[in-house]
């Protein structure tokens, strides 16, 4: 969205709340100014949004939706490099789970667990972030980016890495400021060009500022998955085929090797038996096989899952 209408509108609205003694609604108002202020990088003028007071506090209240600003917090206290704390303030927001407003705090815990260096947490949370209403808002899918990134680089994918850093900083300069401010994320990038080498890091990246950012968030819910193997490998080994499996192919392709039926795995990608027989049918015809037991074999044999 445009965040400079958002903070004119936003600030009318504080405007309104002081005139009226500072209603609860007031500290969320402050909230919501600390968040355009934290994605454009301003963490001093964030901090003083979110850790203001309202003269007139109502508690219940603000439990019912503190899972958003205890989030930001929580990133705040990640991006000044205290990990640990804003692992703590994530978990202990838990406690208030909201249903819509929790993924912003499993994204906060993606981001403290990277920084402490529990990959695994790291990833469980990420794909707890992306599972659920607001994975579906083009602003939340670029927030989580930065912790793909540095999953990846660590899950030895240092191409697929560059890639979502690529594709990361596409993202409108309001609401990815933050990201160039991250250190940890800054030093995997270098990380990643001396690895990859200068030629094939800008490759990678400018391929990554080509994909579509739908596509990649329902990956990464995919990649994430407890105990599912990370999937760069694979796309590659897709772009090997002749004809290459369509994103839709591969991910009715992983259900089918996860032991998915027609029926399940329609109601998981939300569509209908009959377009799940399509898919499945330009999969064995694209592999060259008859049945799912060949087309698991054929796949892993390619490297495809």
């Amino acid at each position: 969205g445009n965040v400079n209408e958002t903070t004119q509108l936003i600030d009318e609205a504080l405007d309104i709340q002081e005139e009226i003694t500072n209603l609860p609604w007031y500290r969320l108002l402050k909230t919501s100014k600390g968040v355009t202020l934290f994605l454009q990088g301003e963490f001093a003028l964030a901090l003083e949004e979110l850790q203001a007071e309202s003269r007139v506090f109502d508690e219940q209240t603000y439990n019912v939706f503190r899972n958003y600003p205890d989030a930001w917090l929580s990133l705040l206290t990640s991006l000044r490099g205290d990990y640990r704390q804003a692992y703590e303030i994530g978990q202990q927001s838990l406690a208030y789970r909201n249903t819509l407003l929790v993924q912003w705090v499993y994204l906060s815990l993606a981001v403290a667990a990277c920084g402490l260096n529990e990959n695994e947490r790291a990833s469980r949370a990420l794909h707890d972030a992306l599972t659920g209403t607001l994975a579906h808002w083009s602003a939340f899918r670029w927030q989580c980016l930065p912790a793909a990134a540095l999953l990846a680089a660590r899950a030895d994918q240092p191409e697929w890495a560059a890639e979502l850093l690529g594709l990361t900083f596409t993202g409108p300069r309001e609401l990815t400021g933050w990201m160039s401010k991250w250190d940890l994320l800054n030093e995997t990038r270098r990380q990643l060009e001396n690895l990859l080498g200068a030629q094939r890091f800008r490759a990678a990246w400018e391929h990554g500022q080509t994909l579509q950012l739908e596509a990649v968030a329902r990956l990464l819910l995919e990649q994430n998955q407890p105990d599912r193997a990370q999937l760069s490998a694979a796309e590659m080994a897709n772009q090997a085929l002749i004809e290459p499996l369509s994103e839709r192919e591969l991910e009715v392709m992983r259900l089918i090797a996860a032991g998915y039926s027609n029926q399940d795995i329609a109601d998981q990608l939300v569509i209908s038996v009959t377009t799940v027989k399509k898919h499945v049918n330009h999969i064995f015809g694209k592999l060259g096989i008859e049945s799912r037991t060949q087309a698991i074999a054929h796949a892993q044999a390619l490297h495809l899952l």
